[in-house]
């Protein structure tokens, strides 16, 4: 009896062995099957200001805070007039004004709007936000992105650029201003 005891802990052990090598060789069959990893471009350093440009608005350099702080990007944009286009889809009509003394205002006409957002403002107030996506051009660095329409008179600066905007693209260096030169 003690020797068929002896046989099956054996045969209990093999078993283990060829079920514990199971999953090691599917891991090394997965690993051997990954595409190689493309090289990471480099990120464009940026300061905490920065001049930068809206397709939407005639080319004209606009000062933009890059504010870390903020997961979305926000322009000062007055007289939002939301409505559906034939197709159903919302759209805006806006007027930008991106100059400091606020003199120079574009009208946007019939921009899509691809969300609305609730958004904590610098003051502690929420706030449902139209989002457009918006060509944004950072030194030579073009691209669209999600942007938060709002009234920012308070504001020192039109265009603030967060961290969505930024991600992937742009490296912060809080302690310079205007790395990029103005466009």
């Amino acid at each position: 009896m003690a020797e068929t005891t002896q046989e099956l802990a054996t045969d209990e052990l093999d078993a283990a062995a060829t079920d514990s090598t199971a999953p090691v060789a599917a891991s090394e069959a997965k690993a051997k099957s990954k595409r190689p990893k493309k090289p990471k471009k480099p990120l464009l350093m940026v300061g905490w200001r920065e001049w930068a440009i809206l397709s939407v608005a005639d080319h004209l350099p606009v000062r933009a805070k890059i504010d870390t702080g903020a997961a979305s990007s926000s322009v000062h944009a007055s007289n939002i007039v939301e409505a559906l286009d034939p197709f159903g889809r919302s759209i805006a009509s806006f007027d930008l004004h991106l100059d400091d003394d606020r003199s120079v205002k574009t009208r946007i006409h019939s921009h899509l709007v691809v969300a609305s957002r609730m958004v904590l403002s610098s003051s502690g107030h929420w706030s449902s936000r139209p989002v457009v996506n918006l060509g944004l051009q950072l030194g030579d660095a073009l691209f669209e992105t999600e942007v938060t329409l709002a009234s920012r008179d308070e504001m020192e600066f039109r265009l603030l650029i967060g961290r969505a905007s930024l991600r992937k693209r742009f490296c912060v260096d809080p302690c310079q201003s205007f790395i990029l030169g103005e466009p």
